[in-house]
């Protein structure tokens, strides 16, 4: 039997700016790994997966470093934007596939994947062994995006 779901999904840039060799770093005195390095980042924006990178993103970081730290200079500076998957609606998908009994999706979490992963892990362990999980997961619910599924046999 094949399933056919359609998730929306977009995409999401993450904008980062690393500084090397800062003038002032203001962080600890302690040694780490970004000793010397100042990382800005932060900053999203929607868009699709053939979407050019935005430069107001990276500006963004600047005029706030410039705010925060007047008269911070560094030697080099690298820029990285990347993709991000997410859904349409920006809620995960947690919960049982409709239509196939026995499997289940958990994802989606977009930024918050370390701090929402547990839970979403908990939550799974609970449905795969038939438990009731404590809260309400229709919001999460893949079916939200079944309706235009169709069992093929």
């Amino acid at each position: 039997m094949k399933i056919r779901i359609i998730i929306p999904i977009c995409c999401v840039f993450f904008c980062c700016c690393m500084l090397s060799s800062c003038s002032e770093t203001p962080v600890t005195k302690k040694p780490t790994p970004m000793e010397g390095r100042l990382r800005l980042a932060g900053v999203v924006e929607f868009g699709g997966l053939d979407t050019p990178a935005s430069r107001a993103p990276l500006e963004l970081l600047r005029r706030n470093l410039a705010t925060t730290f007047p008269g911070m200079t560094w030697k080099k500076e690298t820029e990285w934007m990347g993709h991000r998957p997410a859904t349409a609606d920006s809620i995960p998908v947690i919960g049982e596939v409709p239509g196939v009994s026995g499997i289940f999706t958990g994802f989606g979490h977009q930024h918050i994947g370390l701090t929402g992963g547990p839970k979403t892990g908990r939550i799974l362990a609970q449905l795969i062994s038939d438990q009731q999980p404590n809260i309400d997961l229709s919001v999460y619910s893949p079916a939200r995006y079944a309706a235009n599924f169709a069992s093929e046999p």
